[in-house]
C-alpha cells in the first residue's frame, strides 16, 4: 500500500467517524453548541474591533465552518439546526 492509498484511507475514516458522531442527537447538540460559543451567527468583524480581534474571531468561526464542511450534510440539515438554535435562544 502506498503512503497516498495510506492518507486517504486515515482521511475517509476520519470523515466516516465525523459523521457518525454528529448525525446523532448528541452530536447535534455539540454543533448546536459550538456554533452559538464560537460566533458563528455573528459578523467576524464588529464596530471597534481591531484588526487582531476580527482575525481571532474569524478563526473560531471558521474552525466550526470548516468541520460542517468536512461533514458535508445536506443544507436542509443546517436550515432545522438553525431554527433549533433560535428557539433555544428564545426560551434563555
Amino acid at each position: 500500500m502506498t503512503q497516498a492509498t495510506k492518507v486517504i484511507k486515515k482521511r475517509a475514516s476520519v470523515h466516516q467517524d465525523m459523521k457518525d458522531l454528529f448525525c446523532t442527537p448528541i452530536g447535534e447538540r455539540v454543533i448546536m453548541h459550538l456554533i452559538k460559543t464560537q460566533g458563528v451567527l455573528s459578523p467576524a468583524h464588529q464596530k471597534g474591533n481591531t484588526c487582531c480581534d476580527t482575525a481571532h474571531q474569524d478563526g473560531r468561526r471558521s474552525v466550526v465552518l470548516a468541520m460542517l464542511n468536512f461533514i458535508n450534510k445536506d443544507p436542509r440539515y443546517f436550515d432545522s439546526l438553525l431554527d433549533r438554535i433560535e428557539r433555544e435562544n428564545e426560551h434563555e
